[in-house]
């Protein structure tokens, strides 16, 4: 499969809560970008589907709440959903991005894909 990312990627676990149709749901992030992120959860959404997602970072002061679209899921072995990726549907502000850094830079992140 041919990788389609432009961005880095991060392995960090933070706290995030989305919202879809009627539910309101609180996971946590196995890998992040500046244009996207990989949510954990037993319940992903289908393909295509839109998401609000708030995600803490600078120690949970400042809050990133942006739209997103599933463009992919992921299942275990015996087929069980893992969580989903979410491509972020507009840039973030360089307010965002600064408090994304300092949220990268303050956990133990590792860089996944250059």
């Amino acid at each position: 499969m041919t990788e389609k990312r432009s961005e880095m990627r991060f392995s960090v676990s933070v706290p995030i809560r989305w919202t879809n149709a009627n539910r309101i749901i609180e996971s946590s992030t196995r890998d992040i970008s500046y244009s996207g992120v990989f949510i954990q959860t037993l319940a992903p959404c289908s393909i295509g589907d839109k998401i609000n997602a708030t995600i803490p970072v600078e120690n949970g002061d400042t809050k990133i709440q942006i739209e997103g679209e599933v463009r992919w899921i992921r299942v275990d072995e015996n087929g069980n959903p893992e969580g989903m990726g979410v491509f972020f549907l507009r840039d973030l502000t360089p307010t965002e991005r600064v408090a994304m850094e300092a949220m990268l830079i303050d956990s133990d992140t590792e860089t996944l894909i250059a």
